[in-house]
């Protein structure tokens, strides 16, 4: 029996092996249903995935009103016995606030703006072939491409069919009780997913240190030390990134979306709110984000009036001016330390992986990945008598 236990301790690594390659040949060769039921797995799953979101957002000003309580208020006061639920609470009345005028005021006249827009792009367009024209002229360049360019001809070797595009503009602006009750079903899947996701967040965050607790012990159970103990710091390193990240760059998106807007109005730029909203999402995305945002709307004034173009970069320059001096240091505090060649690769890859939500995380999750193999590589250059911050 001794015998055969040492024998069984031999061959047991050989049939992992044996067992994993199997497990992963039969994946590879269903890999189409495999998908299918990932996709199915993560559907099933996406109020959880929304509740950890909105948990994560919540716990932002949480954070901060708990401790403002604790540093005013004293220690026997009925407020501070009872501070997690009523943070809480105001955390979910200050971002319903924020929602609340961004969905009452800023999306009405985004929406129109748009519309607006694309009902006048073909004039837009030839206003600003008309000005390029102009200005070859000035500099006595001719171009003859450009005298016979049409609008429709642009669109339809970009695949596109403009008539469609304003008949599909007018109905959403007429907004039929049909297609109305259409968009109500075809959104209501996700409405229930945000609710049962908002409330999964109140859970989490009403009893959050329990719950980290629990994490930690089950992970310090079913993994060998060494792992447990380097999984729970890669957690939070990339904890502290994210929490940074985003919290400041929610603020610093308002901010400037506000300045830009504020700012517009100022010097009569036509499309304040559309350009500004514009300006304050992009801002979430490091360095690339202003400059998507500076080509865009200067290319969208320019077909306008090139004056006002000019007048929005100066704008813009001044505001991101602002910004980098100010609001960038007071609400984000210090850089992610992140070349802006990973910036760049990284908002494109997670962007084409996973759309907007992918271009949100894609900067704090690549800088977590930075920070932690930038760690490993130091320490193994230490082992190996290296000194890192001396040159090779």
């Amino acid at each position: 029996m001794e015998r055969f236990k040492e024998e069984l301790k031999k061959i047991k690594p050989l049939l992992l092996l044996a067992t994993y390659v199997g497990v992963l040949f039969v994946l590879l060769a269903n890999i189409d249903d495999v998908i299918y039921y990932i996709g199915l797995i993560i559907t099933y799953l996406n109020p959880f995935f929304y509740g950890l979101i909105i948990a994560f957002v919540l716990n932002l000003p949480m954070i901060k009103i708990e401790k403002l309580a604790y540093k005013y208020l004293k220690k026997d006061s009925f407020i501070l016995k009872h501070i997690r639920g009523i943070s809480i609470v105001i955390s979910v009345i200050i971002v319903s606030i924020i929602i609340g005028i961004v969905m009452m005021m800023v999306l009405p006249e985004l929406f129109s703006s748009f519309i607006r827009l694309v009902q006048n792009l073909e004039s837009y367009f030839n206003s600003a072939v008309a000005n390029i024209l102009d200005l070859l002229a000035y500099f006595h360049i001719e171009s003859t491409t450009l005298e016979t360019i049409n609008f429709e001809d642009v669109l339809k070797t970009l695949g596109l069919d403009y008539t469609q595009i304003l008949s599909t503009i007018s109905n959403l602006a007429l907004g039929t009780g049909a297609e109305v009750i259409n968009s109500i079903s075809n959104i209501g899947s996700t409405l229930f997913n945000l609710f049962m996701g908002f409330m999964i967040s109140l859970y989490m965050l009403g009893s959050k240190e329990a719950l980290l607790r629990k994490s930690k012990l089950a992970v310090k159970a079913l993994l060998p030390d060494d792992v447990a103990d380097e999984i729970l710091r890669i957690c939070d390193v990339s904890n502290e990134i994210f929490k940074d990240f985003v919290g400041g760059k929610l603020v610093e998106s308002i901010v400037v979306g506000v300045l830009v807007y504020l700012l517009m109005l100022v010097f009569n730029v036509p499309y304040a709110i559309l350009i500004a909203t514009l300006c304050g999402v992009v801002t979430i995305v490091p360095v690339v984000g202003s400059l998507i945002a500076t080509i865009i709307a200067c290319l969208l004034l320019l077909s306008i009036n090139p004056l006002q173009s000019l007048i929005f970069f100066i704008i813009y320059q001044v505001v991101m001016n602002v910004d980098g001096n100010f609001i960038y240091p007071k609400f984000i505090g210090k850089s992610l330390g992140l070349p802006a060649i990973w910036i760049l690769v990284s908002v494109l890859f997670f962007g084409s992986l996973l759309g907007p939500l992918g271009m949100l995380i894609a900067v704090p999750l690549t800088a977590s990945i930075y920070t932690l193999l930038g760690e490993h590589i130091i320490k193994r250059l230490k082992k190996k008598g290296i000194d890192p911050s001396k040159e090779i």
